[in-house]
């Protein structure tokens, strides 16, 4: 059989090998007391030592940078989700990379990169620490490269007039 016990208190419903997460809160401190039993015998119980449970960091995820195909002529947006299973609160830092190199001229925080920023051929990458106040986490959003190459400029309208030259 086992008896959980948190911070010295019996939880008289938890009889099974394990104790469901829905069940912990940081800081805590948890043990059980094994009674072991072959169906005819009952041995010895035996208490566990007991374990504080921790903080759980935060977590960001669905790190979404639009548009999905980008090029000079639009600004690129980032998008993204976070939780923490402590309930705390999660608040983001962000900077961005290009070409693997921190760019001071984004503004701190910023989750859009203005188009006057980039250039074709540039790679692109946010990085973001999530802090729940105890523990920081950090995350890196997927690499968005911008453009293909340098297209050619195209001449759309031709026009001569029917003056006749002099010298």
């Amino acid at each position: 059989s086992f008896e959980w016990f948190v911070n010295g208190s019996l939880v008289a419903s938890l009889t099974n090998s394990t104790v469901p997460p829905s069940e912990l809160s940081r800081g805590q401190e948890w043990h059980v007391v094994v009674t072991p039993s072959d169906g005819t015998s009952i041995g010895t119980a035996v208490t566990s030592t007991a374990v504080t449970v921790e903080n759980t960091p935060p977590v960001v995820f669905n790190i979404v940078i639009s548009p999905e195909n980008p090029d000079t002529f639009r600004h690129l947006s980032m998008s993204l989700e976070t939780s923490d299973a402590d309930g705390d609160s999660v608040i983001i830092s962000v900077y961005w990379e290009v070409n693997g190199e921190y760019n001071p001229f984004i503004a701190e925080n910023s989750l859009d990169v203005p188009k006057s920023q980039t250039r074709n051929g540039d790679l692109w990458q946010a990085v973001i620490n999530a802090s729940d106040g105890m523990t920081t986490s950090v995350y890196r959003s997927p690499l968005v490269l911008i453009g293909a190459e340098n297209s050619p400029p195209i001449l759309s309208n031709l026009t001569l007039s029917s003056t006749t030259p002099t010298s």
